[in-house]
């Protein structure tokens, strides 16, 4: 289902890369642009799909998937929210996706068709320099994710995680054992036998898809404890090696 919507009034301008872009700039985005709406597991990208344009995300979140070797949801990448852009990587390289872009919420997202878009970039300096930070930032968040994986426990990610959802989220974090475990590079089985350590220890609460955050200063001493045991154990590998 697709309708037309007015960026002149849309709540996410102001977060989004068309922050600086003036509003008789995006008309030509009108003629094109189309609201579209996506229910929970519906793909708005598919891996090996060639680049069309960009989805604007209104509502809802998307996760971004790497397959894994079997051809099944792997790694989550990142997971998008709203006045976050998916798509711009590939566009701007003229590549086929490399990734896949799964709602995981109902969504509501704008798709802005290739060639209109990349009109708006040649037009507006302000909107191609933001369009690089958003990129930079998508690259720090992906290699901190990397080092996170390489120098922290599962429990460690596992708390840095939930913590790090709950800045944007709030108290109740939504998000399925399966998405946790794509997020911090782990087997669903493992994840929820941490996630049972955790309740017992009174840290967390969970009700179907939600997990409640019920002690979140002892949650961040755990994880530099786990974190701290984990160096510990490589420094004397390292010893013994030399």
């Amino acid at each position: 289902m697709e309708t037309k919507f007015n960026c002149y009034g849309c709540p996410q301008k102001s977060q989004s890369i068309f922050q600086s872009t003036h509003s008789e700039a995006l008309i030509s985005c009108l003629q094109s642009k189309q609201l579209l709406k996506f229910n929970p597991g519906e793909y708005l990208i598919s891996k090996g799909e060639n680049s069309l344009g960009i989805f604007c995300i209104k509502s809802g979140s998307v996760k971004l998937v790497k397959d894994n070797s079997q051809g099944e949801n792997g790694l989550i990448l990142w997971i998008a929210k709203a006045a976050d852009i998916i798509g711009l990587d590939t566009l701007i390289n003229n590549e086929s996706h490399s990734y896949s872009a799964i709602a995981i919420s109902p969504v509501k997202a704008c798709f802005i068709p290739e060639k209109e878009f990349k009109n708006l970039l040649k037009k507006n300096h302000l909107l191609t320099i933001n369009v690089m930070k958003a990129l930079s930032q998508k690259i720090n968040l992906i290699e901190d994710r990397i080092h996170n994986i390489s120098s922290k426990t599962v429990e460690s990610r596992l708390i840095s995680c939930l913590l790090g959802l709950s800045v944007k989220e709030g108290a109740y974090i939504e998000h399925s054992i399966e998405d946790l475990s794509g997020l911090i590079g782990t087997t669903k089985y493992y994840m929820e036998k941490i996630i049972g350590k955790m309740k017992k220890k009174n840290l967390i609460a969970v009700h179907k898809r939600r997990i409640m955050l019920l002690d979140v200063n002892k949650l961040k001493a755990l994880g530099k404890n786990e974190t701290s045991i984990l160096l510990k154990k490589k420094a004397m590998i390292y010893e013994k090696k030399t």
